[in-house]
């Protein structure tokens, strides 16, 4: 190895260890939340696919995300499988974006930027999820490093692999598609290219994303399905107009940006100065560099712009190179500063983001249950702990079962059937639910004709389980379930025994 081979590997060292730490941040009790909602979709999708039906009930958008986890064989171990792929994906999202940001700014802005993204609660909450909102997100930053290098470089190779990863973060989440508009705007401004160069490249990506469109479509025609509703949803699925439309959303933002912590506000800050230093305060960019980085606040922009109605999560597929520019301005802004200032401020600014950071991630490793209402947005503690989305009680009655319930006895769930799905991957051997349309009643008086007693397991929220006083025979309430939000004596979340 020549010397300056070997001195280029030493000076990756930092950036490597940086990524083996944000790996182990993430894997560490990476089952401690229960499975959500999405997670036990994407489970039975990962199952089908072992049952020959790669493209199992994808009218939602959500493509290919399961792949991964039906790689993960989820049969084993389901919540683990799940999450694990999002690991995967999202370490290699980062190197991209570290690449990226090392090639614009400078080795130490990229440490600085690995170091901002590491303490981001917005990002680890979802980095650690089987969701595919963090997964589309890495892959739109593979799909940004590879246009960078086709527009520093001209080999066509990375126009491909551009096209390539994009495609791959659409089929993973339609959200990822207002990235097709970014590149775009990057290759048009790119004048260093020939422009038949660059129409060739752009007619390259086209033709990549509508092939990988195309099978999903045909498949979908051909059985006779909707092509993704649910996905195109976001986009006006209120009859409100844009003008209240985008205030909504951009307030939902900026909660997401100061919760996710203990002092969120605080994180909004070190966000909103990062962004201006480097948008505004550094001189001496090529313009270019600073035309690509404004350009990235299009798709945060168009989803506060157009969405019906918006959660948090939808955000994170635009956040990684926000987030890994705000620690780039911080890089510079610390280093056009007097030595005397520079590092205590440095210091002052890392030990706050650790101190808002590492007790939100302490409680999601060791009890979820504790992580307060102020750590969380509202929208996203109502899907993660309190609405039928959540896996609290769910998760807690499947493991009680051996203690309550003889096995292979009828066991039937009240509850939305991808509740029960998702139930159902905490099951002990001998104590599947028999899922049922809400609220199960037909099934449920079915079994106790076959049998002598039946057992069911009842989501109480309104509108979906079957309340105690419409179930046949004689009822016994065996256990209850609180999520985090009730107590005993309300929880959502029952076992009841019915005999004649």
């Amino acid at each position: 190895m020549t010397s300056r081979r070997k001195q280029h590997w030493q000076q990756q060292i930092p950036l490597l260890l940086l990524l083996w730490v944000w790996f182990a941040t993430r894997l560490h009790a990476l089952e401690s939340l229960p499975l959500h909602n999405d997670e036990g979709l994407h489970l039975t999708r990962a199952v089908e696919v072992w049952s020959g039906h790669p493209f199992w009930d994808i009218t939602d958008g959500k493509i290919i995300n399961h792949w991964p986890i039906a790689l993960a064989i989820p049969q084993g171990n389901p919540v683990w499988a799940v999450r694990y792929p999002t690991l995967l994906l999202a370490v290699l999202g980062l190197s991209a974006g570290l690449a990226w940001i090392a090639h614009h700014f400078g080795r130490t802005a990229s440490q600085v930027a690995g170091v901002v993204a590491l303490l981001c609660g917005y990002l680890f909450f979802y980095e650690r999820l089987g969701q595919s909102d963090a997964e589309a997100g890495a892959l739109v930053m593979v799909a940004l490093w590879a246009c960078t290098l086709f527009l520093e470089r001209n080999a066509f190779r990375w126009a491909l692999i551009c096209g390539g990863a994009l495609a791959l973060a659409v089929l993973f989440k339609f959200t990822a598609a207002p990235y097709a508009l970014v590149i775009t705007l990057w290759v048009i401004a790119a004048g260093n290219i020939p422009v038949w160069r660059r129409v060739q490249a752009l007619l390259a990506m086209g033709a990549i994303g509508v092939a990988a469109l195309a099978v999903p479509v045909l498949y979908l025609y051909s059985r006779g399905q909707p092509f993704f509703q649910i996905a195109l949803r976001w986009i006006g699925s209120d009859d409100a107009p844009l003008g209240a439309k985008w205030p909504r959303n951009l307030a939902h933002l900026i909660e997401a940006l100061t919760s996710f912590g203990r002092w969120g506000q605080f994180w909004l800050v070190c966000v909103l100065v990062g962004w201006i230093w480097l948008l505004t305060a550094v001189i001496g960019w090529r313009w270019r560099v600073r035309w690509r980085a404004i350009i990235l606040f299009i798709p945060p922009a168009l989803i506060v712009i157009l969405s019906g109605f918006v959660y948090p999560r939808h955000y994170v597929v635009t956040l990684l190179p926000l987030v890994l520019l705000t620690g780039a301005g911080w890089a510079h802004l610390l280093h056009t500063l007097p030595r005397i200032i520079r590092w205590p401020l440095g210091v002052a600014a890392l030990v706050l983001c650790v101190a808002n950071f590492s007790p939100f991630a302490l409680r999601l490793y060791v009890d979820p249950t504790q992580i307060t209402p102020t750590m969380l947005p509202a929208l996203t503690q109502r899907e993660y702990y309190t609405d039928h989305g959540s896996g609290f009680g769910l998760r807690e009655a499947m493991l009680a079962l051996p203690q309550t319930v003889a096995p292979d006895v009828p066991l039937i769930a009240s509850m939305f059937p991808a509740s029960c799905r998702r139930a159902n991957f905490y099951a002990p051997t001998g104590y599947l639910l028999t899922c049922t349309d809400v609220p199960g009643l037909t099934a449920i008086q079915a079994a106790l004709a076959e049998s002598n007693v039946v057992y069911v397991l009842i989501d109480r929220l309104p509108g979906i389980g079957v309340s105690l006083e419409a179930l046949p025979g004689a009822v016994t309430i065996l256990g209850r379930y609180p999520r985090p939000s009730e107590t005993e004596s309300n929880a959502a979340i029952m076992l009841v025994k019915i005999t004649p």
